[in-house]
C-alpha cells in the first residue's frame, strides 16, 4: 500500500517543514528543519537553531538591487539635482556581496560636514572598534579636475553603515570627508566593492 494512503493526503508527508513560529518543540542535536515563511534551512545544534542556508541567498540567486545612502559624521551632504543612487547586493549565508555607485548631480549639491559613510543592505557583525572586521576596494572621482583615486573601505562598530572609509595619500591612508581628498562638488563620483559578514 503506498505510504500517502497509509497517512493520507500526499501534502501532509513533509518532514522538517514548519515556520519560524512552529519549529519543533523539542528538537534533537543535528535535527534539520526548512522554514516556509523565511525560505531558510536550519541545523540544532544542541543548544540552538543555527541558519545553514537560504533558498533565497543561493549562490544561483540574482543581485538584489539597494539604493546606497551617503552620510557624514557631522552633516550629511546633498547630493542634488541629477545624482545617482545604485547598488546592488548578494547574501551567502553570512557573507554579504555588496557593490555601490553613488554620483552627485549637477546642480545644488552640498558636500556636508565631517568623515562620509555609507550605508549598508544587510546589518553587518561589528568589533567593538577594534579594527575593521572586513576591506573593501573603493574609487572616487573628482569632475572638476578629473583625477581619480583608489582607497580602501571596512567597518568597526557599527552594523549599518560603512565607518572607515580610506583614500590612499601617498604612502599612506586618509579619510574620505566633504573636503577630502577633494572639496566634494557637482557629478563627483564615489563607488566601491566590499564583502563583509553579516551580523
Amino acid at each position: 500500500m503506498p505510504l500517502s494512503s497509509v497517512l493520507g493526503a500526499q501534502s501532509l508527508v513533509r518532514p522538517g517543514v514548519c515556520t519560524s513560529s512552529t519549529r519543533p518543540a523539542s528538537p534533537f542535536e543535528g535535527q534539520v528543519i526548512y522554514e516556509a515563511d523565511t525560505n531558510q534551512v536550519l541545523v540544532y545544534s544542541g543548544t540552538a537553531w543555527v541558519i545553514v542556508g537560504n533558498i533565497d541567498q543561493s549562490p544561483y540567486a540574482a543581485w538584489t538591487s539597494y539604493t546606497p545612502v551617503l552620510t557624514a559624521a557631522t552633516t550629511n551632504p546633498t547630493l542634488g539635482t541629477g545624482s545617482t543612487q545604485s547598488g546592488y547586493y548578494s547574501q551567502i549565508g553570512k557573507f554579504v556581496f555588496y557593490r555601490f555607485y553613488i554620483a552627485f548631480g549637477t546642480s545644488g549639491t552640498n558636500a556636508g560636514s565631517g568623515s562620509y559613510r555609507i550605508s549598508l543592505p544587510v546589518n553587518a557583525a561589528t568589533t567593538g572598534g577594534a579594527g575593521p572586521t572586513t576591506l573593501g576596494s573603493l574609487f572616487i572621482y573628482d569632475s572638476s579636475t578629473t583625477n581619480a583615486h583608489t582607497g580602501l573601505m571596512g567597518n568597526t562598530a557599527n552594523a549599518t553603515y560603512l565607518s572607515d572609509i580610506y583614500y590612499a595619500q601617498g604612502a599612506a591612508l586618509a579619510a574620505v570627508s566633504h573636503n577630502t581628498p577633494f572639496a566634494w562638488a557637482a557629478s563627483d563620483q564615489i563607488r566601491g566593492f566590499i564583502v563583509y559578514e553579516a551580523a
